[in-house]
C-alpha cells in the first residue's frame, strides 16, 4: 500500500507538472506574440488594418484606432452592436455575439465550477485516480452526498445557458430585421426553382407572376453561359498579361523588350514575338469573341430564374407561399446576392438536388466513420522506418543515421505534417460536397460546409477520444456488466483532462497567431518583392479576403459543446473556456472590423444552424451529469431528469416561435421600411 500511495503521488505531480509546463510555454507564446503584433501593427497599416485604407464604401470603412499599444482593444470594446453591425456586416456580428454569449455563458458559471474544484480536491485521494484527475469527479466515491454539488451545477450551467440563448436569439432577431431593412435589391428578388419547361422564358415567368403579384419589376432567367464564362476569363487573362508585360517595359525601358512564343507546342517550336504587341493583337480577338458570345441566345435555359419585385412586402410574401398545384415545380426562396450566387448549380432541378443530397449526406457519414483509416495509413507511411523499407528510399535511413537530432526531428514532424495536411483538406473536401448537392450560393455553401465540419469534429474528436479514453485503456478489466459501468463512470471523467489541454492550447496559441498574421507579412513580401508589378497584382496582394465562416466556426462551437459536457465533470476546464472565447471575442471583433473584407453577405442565415448545435451541447451534457449520477449510485439521480425536458421544451420554443421571426422581415417592418424608402427618394427629388 505505501508504495502503491507513493506511485499514485509520483503519477499526480507528473500529471500536474507536464500541465503546468505546457500552460507556461503557451502563455509565453501568447505573451509574446501579442507583443510582436503590438509592436508591428502601426508599423504595416496594410497589413493589419487594410480595411481603412481599401475600403471604397465611407458607410462600411471603419476608423482607424489609436497609435497607442492598447488603442486597438479600446477601439474594439468602445464600438456598439450598432456600428459593427453597419461596418463588418450580419454574418460578422452574428459570428462575435456567438463568442459574446459563450464567454458571458462561462463566467457566470465559474463560481459555481470553483465550489466543484472544492469539492473534488476535499474529497480525498480515490483509490486508483491520480494527476488531474483528483480534481475531477473521478475523485468522488460511489454513493458521495458530495454528489449533491454535481446535480445542483447541472440545474445552474443549463438554466444559465438557457437564458443567455434566449437573449441571443432576441438580439440575433432584432439585427436581422436591421439587415432586412437596409433595402439591398435582393432582398426584394425571389429564387425560382423548378420552372416547367414550357414557361422557360422570360416573359412566360413574367406572365406567371404578374398575374399574382402587382409590382413585379423584372425577369430574368438563367442560361447556360458556360462558353460566356470561359471566353470571359481567358480575356481577363491577357489583360492582366498585357498590364504585367507593360509596367516591366515601364520598369525596365533600357533593357530588351520581353518575348513571348508564338504557335508551337510544349515550349517547342513557333516564333518569338515583342510580347506587348502579340498580347494587344489577343486582346482585340478576345473582345471580338466577347461580343458575339454576347449576341448569340445562350441555350440552353435552366430551370431557374430570378424574379424582383418593387416592394419587400411582395419578395417576402412570394418567398413563403407555394405558387403552384403541381409538386415540385416553381419552388420559390429568397434569392442571394448577385455576387454570391453558384451559378452551375441552377441548372438542376429540385429531383436532382434530392437525389445528390441523399448521396452526399451518405458519402459524408462513411467519411466521418472511416476518416481516421486514410489518416493513420498515411502517418505510418511517412515514418522513417516505413519510408525507408520502400524501394528508391533506403537513402534516407544512411542520411538520418548520421544525426540523431534529424532522425528525432523527422519522425516527430513528418507524421505530424500528414495530420495537418489531412485536416487542412477536410474543409476544402466539405465544401465541394456542399456543391455537388446544388446548393446556389456561396453563403450557403459555407452553411453546409459548417454542418459538414461540425458532424466530423463531433466524431472524431469528441466521441473517438472519449470511448479510447474510457474503454480501450481497461478492456481487461472488465469482467461484468457491473464493472462496465464503473470503469465507465471512473474513466468518462478521466476524458476532461485530455480535452481541458486541447481547449487550454488552442485559447492560448491559436487567436495570437491569428492576429499576428505572420503567413499573411510573408506571402504578402514575397510578392511584392518578385511577382507584383502592376497596380492591380499590387492590390490583389494586400487584399485580406474574406473570413471563411463554415470552415473556421465549427471548431468554437465544438468547444462550447466540450465546455458544457465537462463543466460538472472536470470544471477546470471553464477558465480555459472563458479565455478562448474571451481572446476569439477580442482577436475576431478586430479582425472583421479592421482587416477582413465582407465581399459577400448571408445576413446571419447561419445562426440557427449554430443554436441546434448549441442545444445539442446542451442535452448532451443533461443526459451526461445523469448518466454519471447514475453510475456512481447516487439515490437521487433522478432529481436531475425534470432539466431534461425543460432543454428540449425550450429548444423547440425557439425553433417554431424564434427561427421563422428571424427568417423573414414582418410585414409591419417591411411596410416601415417601403414607407421611409419612399420618403427619402421624395425630399432628394424635392431637394
Amino acid at each position: 500500500r505505501p508504495h502503491a500511495r507513493c506511485v499514485s503521488r509520483a503519477r499526480t505531480m507528473a500529471g500536474i507538472e507536464a500541465f503546468l509546463t505546457s500552460l507556461v510555454i503557451n502563455t509565453v507564446v501568447l505573451i509574446i506574440i501579442f507583443s510582436l503584433f503590438i509592436f508591428y501593427r502601426t508599423k504595416y497599416p496594410i497589413l493589419y488594418q487594410p480595411r481603412c485604407i481599401l475600403e471604397k464604401n465611407k458607410d462600411r470603412r471603419p476608423v482607424a484606432p489609436g497609435t497607442g499599444a492598447w488603442d486597438w482593444l479600446w477601439a474594439v470594446l468602445r464600438t456598439s452592436d450598432a456600428e459593427f453591425f453597419q461596418r463588418a456586416g450580419m454574418d460578422a456580428l452574428t459570428y462575435t455575439l456567438y463568442f459574446r454569449f459563450a464567454f458571458q455563458c462561462f463566467v457566470l458559471c465559474l463560481p459555481m465550477g470553483l465550489i466543484l474544484l472544492i469539492v473534488f480536491v476535499t474529497a480525498g485521494d480515490t483509490e486508483g485516480v491520480d494527476g488531474l484527475a483528483l480534481i475531477s469527479l473521478s475523485n468522488l466515491e460511489e454513493k458521495s452526498s458530495r454528489m449533491w454539488a454535481v446535480m445542483i451545477s447541472g440545474y445552474i450551467f443549463t438554466l444559465t445557458a438557457l437564458y443567455l440563448l434566449n437573449r441571443l436569439y432576441l438580439t440575433w432577431i432584432f439585427y436581422r430585421v436591421q439587415y432586412f431593412k437596409q433595402g439591398h435589391p435582393h432582398h426584394r428578388t425571389v429564387l425560382v426553382h423548378d420552372v416547367p419547361e414550357e414557361h422557360r422564358s422570360g416573359e412566360a415567368v413574367q406572365a406567371k407572376f404578374a398575374a399574382m403579384y402587382d409590382d413585379v419589376q423584372a425577369v430574368n432567367v438563367a442560361c447556360d453561359s458556360t462558353e460566356l464564362s470561359k471566353a470571359l476569363a481567358e480575356r481577363d487573362k491577357i489583360v492582366r498579361k498585357l498590364e504585367h508585360t507593360t509596367a516591366v517595359i515601364g520598369l525596365n525601358p533600357d533593357k530588351e523588350r520581353p518575348l513571348m512564343r508564338v504557335g508551337g507546342m510544349l515550349c517547342c517550336g513557333g516564333t518569338k514575338e515583342d510580347a506587348e504587341a502579340t498580347l494587344k493583337k489577343q486582346l482585340d480577338d478576345a473582345n471580338k469573341e466577347v461580343a458575339e458570345l454576347k449576341r448569340k441566345p445562350r441555350e440552353p435555359v435552366y430551370p431557374s430564374a430570378f424574379v424582383t419585385f418593387e416592394s419587400l412586402t411582395s419578395s417576402y410574401n412570394a418567398a413563403q407561399v407555394l405558387h403552384s398545384g403541381t409538386p415540385a415545380t416553381w419552388m420559390v426562396e429568397s434569392a442571394p446576392q448577385a455576387s454570391d450566387v453558384y451559378w452551375p448549380n441552377l441548372r438542376m432541378t429540385g429531383r436532382t438536388r434530392y437525389v445528390r443530397s441523399l448521396l452526399v449526406q451518405s458519402f459524408t457519414i462513411m467519411l466521418v466513420i472511416f476518416w481516421a483509416i486514410p489518416v493513420a495509413f498515411v502517418a505510418s507511411l511517412t515514418t522513417l522506418e516505413a519510408l525507408s523499407s520502400n524501394p528508391g528510399f533506403g537513402w534516407i535511413k544512411d542520411v538520418v543515421s548520421l544525426s540523431p537530432v534529424l532522425q528525432g526531428f523527422l519522425e516527430g514532424f513528418l507524421p505530424t505534417l500528414a495530420l495537418i495536411i489531412f485536416m487542412a483538406i477536410l474543409p476544402m473536401i466539405c465544401a465541394a460536397l456542399t456543391r455537388a448537392e446544388g446548393v446556389c450560393a456561396e453563403s450557403w455553401v459555407a452553411e453546409g460546409t459548417f454542418k459538414k465540419l461540425y458532424l466530423f469534429y463531433t466524431v472524431n474528436v469528441f466521441f473517438v477520444t472519449l470511448i479510447a479514453g474510457s474503454i480501450f485503456d481497461s478492456i481487461s478489466e472488465i469482467s461484468s456488466f457491473s464493472s462496465a459501468l464503473t470503469l465507465l463512470g471512473q474513466a468518462i471523467p478521466k476524458t476532461g483532462v485530455f480535452f481541458t489541454n486541447y481547449v487550454m492550447i488552442i485559447a492560448l496559441s491559436a487567436y495570437p497567431m491569428l492576429i499576428f498574421r505572420l503567413v499573411p507579412f510573408v506571402v504578402m513580401k514575397i510578392k511584392q518583392k518578385f511577382l507584383a508589378k502592376t497596380r492591380r497584382e499590387h492590390e490583389e496582394v494586400v487584399a485580406p479576403g474574406m473570413w471563411n465562416y463554415g470552415a473556421q466556426m465549427p471548431v468554437q462551437v465544438l468547444v462550447s459543446m466540450l465546455g458544457f459536457i465537462y463543466a460538472s465533470v472536470t470544471p477546470l476546464i471553464i477558465p480555459f473556456v472563458i479565455i478562448f472565447f474571451g481572446l476569439g471575442y477580442v482577436v475576431f471583433r478586430y479582425l472583421m472590423m479592421y482587416v477582413f473584407m465582407p465581399t459577400v453577405e448571408g445576413g446571419g442565415r447561419i445562426f440557427p444552424i449554430i443554436f441546434n448545435r448549441i442545444m445539442t451541447g446542451i442535452l448532451l451534457y443533461n443526459i451526461v451529469v445523469f448518466a454519471i449520477l447514475l453510475i456512481k449510485k447516487f439515490f437521487f439521480a433522478a432529481l436531475i431528469l425534470p432539466i431534461i425536458p425543460i432543454t428540449i421544451i425550450f429548444w423547440r420554443f425557439c425553433n417554431r416561435i424564434y427561427e421563422p421571426a428571424g427568417m423573414f422581415l414582418p410585414r409591419e417592418d417591411a411596410r416601415q421600411a417601403e414607407t421611409e424608402a419612399r420618403e427619402k427618394a421624395a425630399a432628394a427629388a424635392a431637394a
